[in-house]
């Protein structure tokens, strides 16, 4: 072990103080000086070797796993729970004699800080007693075990540390003489979900493992009726994740370092330096669609080679959108010990004014007038949720507790409070619409809950007219991935009450009157009951494939005929809501007998679409229906997407570490055209780096796809491979396979069986 001890030059007095007395103590650091060749004092206790007990100590902190992400071999323990430092001296320590005291000091590496202070939770002095004194809260240590001049100190840090890197001194005194010993290896503090008086405290253990320990999961895009799970690697376990993400908090919280014991001012501080708005940030956010100089959104399959690539270059990295902002949001969050989880809103407003309405405007024609539409709904969005108490929203009047799944958002869509952040903010505040509580509970509230409201523009001397209001429209629904399953969970309920009900009504009038905007609603509409509209879709389209737009029209008159005009449109869109490239529009005209149903239909091939099609393979259907002789107007419009096809994951060998693995990937080439310049990449913490292949050879239309590849697993237990293919004419194509890693074969003959599970369907 390294040594360093130093002579001090003033005397410390801490040895006998009370803590309760020493809050506004600042100690200043001894003077240090190479005693190496100086004859130590007669008498004095000096440390000749310290052992951080770093295997025994991360088996006990379930933190053992950062060992293979840290450069050196570092403790790493969770805040509030006992750890071991076994300390050699150069003679036998002595009770009556000797005093020991540890002195504990946030580290903030090369940038220059105030004078570690007591008070302000950066320095910590704690005197070693003989048994385990344990004041309330406080960090202390005692003497587990003396065997003469070796001792084992058992260390208990308060359950209100602040999270980082600490320096580690101990402090000797035998009379009037007293040494110093810096110990050259630093001690990480994590938050602590196993630990009752932690705010993050997760009382279930199939919990933990979930949304702490699990080092891979699933993101959910897709659409409402077919989500579509995405796999993503966290990888919070990998080299410099756990670094660099406590430099990402430390960049956004540097100037009261006590907040960084705070899980709700950390978890801000997450949401505001993964987009680079600001203090820049991990990720540059692109909706564009071009992605020249970086890496598309749709490319990334987990957070490890972003913030590799931000901690060694302090320059944001391009791209991302909301799933990767997400995924990378929970692999700092659980990196630093925060259980953590990305959820997937479908159909979610982005409300620009703050009315909790969403406002769209369409012309004659059924065409959008891109000009006054400022509200959007996006097809879907990831956000995360974080755990823990919220004591800053509590009071004594309070019947409520909005402690557990906090809401938070990492996206830049609207500043908070100076800068593009969101969150956190609690689920309970968001379900019951109080919208003034913190942190931006009413713009998550109108996320999941804003009335659409579709007006028809005629022009600017000509009234606005109020075409639907769509009062179930968005948060169609909320999902994540499952406790301990590879599905989703549905989480719609614990942000709304039930669509159309008596009290979903009652908590959107309430926050609208709460809200204070002006905003005119809604218009007089006459309505015609005769007449009923609807869109019949298909949303199981492959890419390639032909898909219908199909408008029933019925009348439900008993007497009466009726002459419709229809106006069917198709256009690209965006998954934030925003219309892309035109497609297809068709105008029809045609009689609706008494007590009958037409159907229009209206087909659009691979030709036609597949020139404006934009990443995530949405379109949005509209349609303006007029029915002649009345003034009544119907409008419509639903989003549809063409699904990609699922890449198939096949073993050929026996998944063990350090034994070689034949992977093999396929899927059928969907398109009636070929494929060039295609590239499959697989990954998997503990699996394999990131292997990318080569596909040699032209892929002709609805032929395979294969790619092989040789993997050596390095980590036992259950891990997720992911495999993602892009060419020239085809991209974002994914599929995933979990798989079951046995420990190291010994050489007994014995066979392992195959370790692998169901394959995931995108």
């Amino acid at each position: 072990m390294g040594q360093c001890f130093s002579r001090q030059r003033h005397k410390r007095e801490y040895f006998s103080i009370n803590r309760a007395d020493k809050s506004d103590i600042v100690l200043p650091k001894p003077a240090t000086s190479d005693l190496a060749s100086q004859p130590l004092l007669d008498g004095a206790l000096a440390v000749a070797e310290l052992d951080l007990c770093v295997r025994t100590n991360g088996a006990d902190h379930c933190t053992a796993v950062y060992q293979r992400g840290l450069r050196r071999r570092a403790l790493v323990v969770r805040r509030g729970q006992p750890f071991h430092i076994c300390v050699r001296f150069n003679r036998k320590y002595t009770e009556e004699r000797d005093h020991i005291s540890l002195i504990f000091t946030v580290d903030e590496g090369d940038r220059a800080a105030d004078v570690p202070s007591v008070g302000h939770g950066t320095l910590e002095a704690v005197p070693v007693t003989p048994e385990d004194e344990a004041p309330t809260g406080a960090w202390h240590a005692h003497i587990a075990e003396n065997e003469g001049d070796k001792i084992t100190l058992r260390v208990t840090s308060s359950a209100s540390s602040i999270v980082g890197k600490w320096r580690l001194e101990v402090d000797t005194r035998t009379g009037d003489h007293s040494l110093n010993y810096s110990h050259p290896t630093l001690v990480y503090m994590l938050f602590n979900p196993w630990c009752s008086e932690d705010a993050v405290y997760l009382p279930e253990p199939a919990e933990r493992r979930e949304y702490v320990e699990s080092d891979a999961g699933l993101l959910y895009r897709g659409s409402h009726s077919r989500p579509r799970p995405c796999p993503w690697s966290y990888g919070q376990y990998e080299a410099d994740v756990l670094d660099c993400s406590l430099a990402v908090v430390g960049r956004a919280i540097c100037n009261r370092l006590a907040d960084r014991a705070d899980p709700v001012l950390v978890v801000r501080a997450v949401s505001a330096m993964v987009n680079h708005c600001d203090e820049d940030g991990v990720l540059v956010g692109n909706w564009s669609g071009e992605y020249a100089g970086g890496t598309a959104p749709t490319r990334w399959q987990g957070s490890v080679q972003i913030l590799q690539q931000y901690h060694r270059t302090g320059r944001p990295v391009k791209f991302g959108q909301c799933w990767v902002f997400a995924g990378v949001s929970t692999t700092v969050c659980r990196a630093l010990g925060i259980p953590c989880r990305p959820v997937t809103n479908y159909s979610s407003a982005h409300d620009t004014h703050g009315s909790l309405t969403i406002d769209v405007f369409y012309d004659s024609e059924g065409e959008p007038i891109e000009r006054l539409n400022r509200d959007s709904t996006w097809n879907f969005h990831v956000w995360n949720e974080a755990w823990m108490l919220r004591p800053d929203l509590e009071s004594a009047a309070s019947r409520s507790s909005y402690g557990g799944w906090q809401a938070f958002d990492a996206t830049p869509q609207e500043v908070s409070e100076g800068r593009y952040a969101c969150g956190p903010c609690a689920l309970q505040a968001v379900r019951n619409g109080e919208v003034k509580r913190a942190f931006d509970v009413g713009f998550v509230f109108a996320e999941v809950n804003a009335d659409r409201v579709f007006w028809k523009y005629s022009g600017p001397r000509q009234p606005l007219k109020l075409l639907l209001t769509e009062r179930a429209d968005v948060g169609k629904a909320v999902v994540t991935k499952a406790l301990g399953e590879w599905t989703h969970e549905d989480l719609t309920s614990k942000y709304k009450h039930d669509e159309e009900t008596d009290v979903e009504r009652r908590t959107m009038l309430n926050a609208l009157r709460e809200t204070g905007h002006v905003f005119s609603r809604f218009y007089l509409n006459e309505e015609l009951e005769d007449i009923h509209c609807d869109f019949a879709l298909n949303d199981d389209i492959v890419i390639g494939q032909t898909f219908h737009v199909t408008l029933r029209v019925e009348n439900r008159s008993e007497d009466r005929p009726y002459t419709v005009s229809a106006h069917l449109r198709v256009d690209t869109q965006l998954y934030t809501g925003r219309t892309g490239q035109f497609v297809k529009k068709n105008n029809y005209r045609f009689q609706v007998e008494p007590g009958n149903e037409e159907e229009i239909s209206m087909p659009v091939s691979y030709d036609e679409y597949y020139d404006q099609l934009v990443d995530q393979s949405a379109f949005r259907i509209a349609a303006i229906v007029g029915v002649l002789d009345t003034d009544y107007e119907y409008f419509a419009s639903d989003d549809f997407r063409v699904r990609k096809p699922d890449i198939r994951i096949e073993l050929d060998g026996h998944p063990s570490v350090g034994a070689e693995l034949r992977v093999i990937a396929e899927f059928n080439n969907p398109l009636p055209t070929r494929l060039t310049r295609g590239r499959f990449l697989l990954e998997g913490g503990g699996l394999t780096e990131p292997v990318k292949i080569k596909v040699n050879k032209t892929v002709g239309p609805y032929e395979p796809v294969r790619a092989v590849a040789t993997i050596v697993p390095w980590s036992a237990g259950e891990h997720l491979l992911a495999a993602k293919f892009y060419s020239k004419q085809l991209n974002d194509v994914d599929g995933f396979l979990r798989i079951l890693v046995k420990p190291r074969l010994e050489n007994t003959g014995s066979i392992l069986e195959d370790g692998s599970t169901e394959l995931g369907r995108m």
